[in-house]
């Protein structure tokens, strides 16, 4: 497979024309292209059929990138690293927060080395340290170390050697004081999982001080090389903390804290129709009247219920305890809500990196749906609409950042 690199200092606008080219080649059946088409386009649209957008997908995808606005956003960000434009930096972090965090995980190699998006954390260490010297004049900062990777919309450096800081957002501390909370309560609950304990919050929830346990990420690397009984022993692990987070009677001081969900099964289905229709009105390289007839057959099993969820819990929010991937822990729960549980399962399950890797991701919808204990007969439907609506949500945001990108 050959995958396209970057170079040093990128150009959206050369980008754009590689694009350009590519469909061009593409059409008079040039080899090269005809090849990056086979390996890289979802459908392989035909010569006389294909658009600029399936063109610019095809190179999105030859730079290991999901859609043409994520590489062109990590063009981005590099051209800004290498020209040290700290305002372009922060203007992508507004515009493409999500996108940037997984571009982050990637890329890094730590904040102290040279290489990659780590000038981007110095970048963010730098602000995280303004703030604190404001708002947390006790702590020393001195003994902060930025933590790279994805903590939903929230900085995180570790504290000297036991304890972590957490700094989210602006229009994101709400979810702070929720998830200290949540950490408290749940903490002294049996949910087979373990969670940081909060030393200290702030009550407007500008920061706060967690212990520190000692954790390694949950990925799809650690999850290939486990046998395949400690591979169902792992996702066991996760089935029971979903069942017990969903089944669990909680008091009302803390159901207080957890917002409804504003899109219940009607309105996602509405949603999402709508997005098909405008994908297809577009002649995107998309197989839309199979979602439809999917979606017409998943229907009738959209019965809501309300429960408090997770509504985050992609793989990047797992953690193995002392590296035993059996031994799980939670280290983000700021985005919780009361939803349908189903929706915790397929998000988790429509993680794009798991997806990655057919067999696995297979092997572990299989082993969830097996292990994860619950009274509700339309599970497996419910779980199967949302892993659909994440693919047409990616599907409707590459067909509108294409036609973005062709107005330029």
């Amino acid at each position: 497979m050959a995958y396209r690199r970057l170079p040093a200092v990128p150009s959206v606008e050369n980008l754009k024309n590689q694009a350009k080219s590519l469909l061009s080649a593409y059409r008079h059946g040039e080899e090269g292209a005809v090849a990056d088409f086979d390996e890289f386009h979802p459908r392989r649209a035909t010569a006389a059929a294909a658009h600029l957008t399936d063109a610019q997908l095809v190179l999105a995808r030859s730079y290991r990138q999901a859609s043409w606005q994520r590489l062109i956003t990590m063009a981005r960000v590099q051209r800004a690293l290498h020209d040290d434009d700290v305002a372009t930096l922060q203007q992508i972090v507004g515009e493409h927060p999500a996108a940037l965090s997984e571009f982050l995980s990637a890329r890094e190699s730590g904040p102290s080395t040279r290489s990659g998006f780590s000038e981007t954390t110095q970048v963010k260490y730098r602000n995280v340290r303004s703030f604190l010297r404001t708002f947390a004049p006790d702590i020393a900062l001195d003994e902060l170390q930025i933590v790279s990777g994805r903590h939903g919309d929230s900085i995180v450096c570790r504290y000297g050697d036991d304890k972590v800081v957490k700094v989210p957002k602006n229009g994101t501390r709400i979810g702070l004081v929720k998830e200290a909370r949540l950490y408290e309560y749940l903490g002294e609950h049996s949910l087979s999982v373990s969670f940081p304990e909060p030393l200290f919050v702030h009550e407007r929830g500008l920061y706060a001080v967690y212990s520190r346990i000692p954790v390694a990420p949950l990925t799809v690397e650690a999850l290939r090389v486990l046998t395949p009984t400690q591979l169902e022993n792992a996702v066991h692990a996760i089935a029971r903390f979903f069942r017990l987070l969903h089944t669990h009677h909680y008091p009302d001081e803390i159901l207080e804290l957890v917002p409804k969900g504003d899109a219940p099964y009607d309105v996602q289905l509405d949603r999402m129709r709508r997005k098909i229709q405008f994908i297809a009105q577009h002649d995107a390289p998309y197989d839309t009247s199979g979602w439809t007839a999917q979606l017409d057959r998943l229907e009738g099993a959209l019965q809501q219920r309300w429960k408090v969820i997770h509504c985050d819990p992609s793989l990047s929010h797992f953690y193995a305890l002392d590296g035993d991937c059996e031994r799980l822990a939670v280290t983000h729960f700021t985005d919780a809500l009361l939803q349908d549980p189903a929706i915790d399962l397929a998000d988790f399950l429509a993680d794009r990196e798991l997806q990655e890797d057919v067999a696995l991701a297979g092997r572990v919808k299989e082993l969830l749906l097996t292990h994860y204990e619950t009274d509700d007969a339309d599970i497996a439907e419910k779980v199967e609409f949302g892993m659909l609506d994440s693919v047409v949500r990616w599907a409707h945001i590459d067909v509108r950042a294409g036609l973005k990108a062709s107005e330029a």
